[in-house]
């Protein structure tokens, strides 16, 4: 289903797989192995974090901080997916401010500060006071006046 929905931009079923995650119990397991894979992350393990958030997007592919981690570590390797992988989280949760600096963030580090700006600038309407979004809009000024 999650296959399906995300190939036809049908965000209708979301709701059904995330129940349907939380009725076997896969959530909680997903949890544990998010939490597992930002643990391997933090120690520069980016192979095991791969590994380990893919594993809880197996039992919950609805499961957000798991999309959102993985692009991360995928972005970390310089692996294209993590643009696949950042673009679900946010199919998934548009509004995710999470998800939404570390798109901004994968944007300004590929040359795109515009794309970065337009991140934030969502990010600083949800929570006006966000500082990684503030330090984000500094460091994506710097860039843009490089590039001019």
């Amino acid at each position: 289903m999650w296959t399906l929905a995300r190939h036809h931009g049908n965000r209708d079923v979301l709701g059904v797989i995330a129940a349907a995650a939380r009725a076997v119990g896969a959530d909680a397991f997903a949890d544990e192995q998010v939490a597992a894979g930002e643990t391997a992350f933090a120690a520069g393990n980016l192979t095991e974090a791969v590994r380990l958030f893919g594993d809880a997007l197996r039992h919950v592919p609805t499961h957000v901080t798991a999309w959102s981690d993985l692009a991360v570590a995928l972005h970390a390797q310089g692996l294209a997916t993590a643009e696949e992988a950042i673009e679900s989280a946010l199919f998934i949760a548009p509004a995710n401010v999470d998800a939404l600096l570390n798109r901004a963030s994968m944007r300004l580090a590929g040359g795109s500060p515009a794309g970065a700006a337009a991140d934030v600038s969502q990010v600083l309407a949800i929570d006006p006071g966000n500082v990684a979004a503030l330090e984000l809009l500094e460091l994506d000024d710097a860039a843009l006046q490089g590039a001019a």
